[in-house]
């Protein structure tokens, strides 16, 4: 059976994509909420999904379950969900969900193909990871690409990483062999922020999506809730000295805490910054 499901036929225009998915690389939600906010309609159905039986282990990524009076109502389960979006007039897909689990290569040219069947011509996926960056400088964002000239044409920085990685590498290799341009970003989140939403993060994505893909998104939302928690994060700041030391050092790229002083000082903000929630 075709994992791919059509749920409506659309008729799109020179459609360009972004992937964001949660899971491994979704850093302080960043991946997930990016892709969120750029869905201009979230009460609609999706035009097409990824079941998850083959691509999921459900002792990782549970099914969620509704019960009411002990009777079973509704089961929800894990599934990737593709969406059309226009933003200032631009056919958008936004595809969205947890990250799979298990057949890689097999998801990824399920996907792959069903992106170039819709015509897209240029893909972006997001991503984020934990690094010691403060929050008072612009986010860095790095970024690989199917082809290196991609990089060069819209001024980014390209990555130099050997190690484990995300489905999102495996989907780059099977939009190559489609044919489709793609580029990976990867938005870098204070540490000592922990897992809290970052949306200054999520906005700095935001507007790198919108310059490779060359499409004008309005992100006014986005903006003022990243102004606001910039100023909470502030506020923790002027309650701890060591914290404030600790983030200058960054600054100064001369970090001289240890990892005791880190933990504790994450637990801190993390602390208050659920507090203001």
């Amino acid at each position: 059976m075709d994992p791919l499901r059509r749920l409506r036929e659309v008729h799109l225009h020179r459609p360009v994509a972004i992937i964001g998915f949660d899971g491994w690389a979704d850093a302080s939600s960043v991946s997930s909420g990016t892709a969120e906010y750029l869905v201009t309609e979230p009460d609609d159905d999706p035009i097409a999904i990824i079941e998850s039986e083959d691509f999921f282990d459900f002792s990782q990524d549970r099914p969620i379950v509704s019960v009411a009076d002990g009777q079973v109502i509704n089961m929800s389960w894990p599934s990737t969900r593709i969406h059309h979006s226009v933003h200032n007039g631009q056919d958008v897909v936004v595809v969205t969900g947890p990250e799979p689990g298990l057949r890689w290569k097999t998801y990824a040219r399920y996907l792959g193909a069903y992106l170039a069947e819709l015509g897209v011509e240029k893909v972006v996926t997001v991503g984020a990871f934990v690094g010691q960056v403060p929050h008072t400088v612009p986010t860095p964002i790095f970024a690989v690409a199917t082809n290196a000239a991609l990089l060069e044409q819209y001024g980014l920085e390209g990555s130099d990483y050997e190690g484990p990685t995300s489905v999102y590498s495996v989907i780059v290799e099977s939009l190559r062999e489609e044919g489709i341009p793609a580029i990976g970003l990867w938005g870098g989140c204070p540490h000592y922020l922990g897992s809290n939403t970052n949306p200054k993060v999520m906005l700095a994505l935001v507007n790198a999506v919108g310059r490779v893909l060359e499409i004008q998104i309005d992100a006014t939302e986005l903006s003022t809730l990243a102004g606001e928690f910039e100023s909470r994060v502030d506020s923790a700041l002027g309650q701890s000295n060591d914290l404030a030391e600790y983030v200058a050092e960054l600054e100064r790229a001369a970090v001289g805490m240890d990892e005791d002083d880190v933990e504790i000082l994450i637990d801190e903000v993390e602390e208050f910054l659920k507090r203001g929630q």
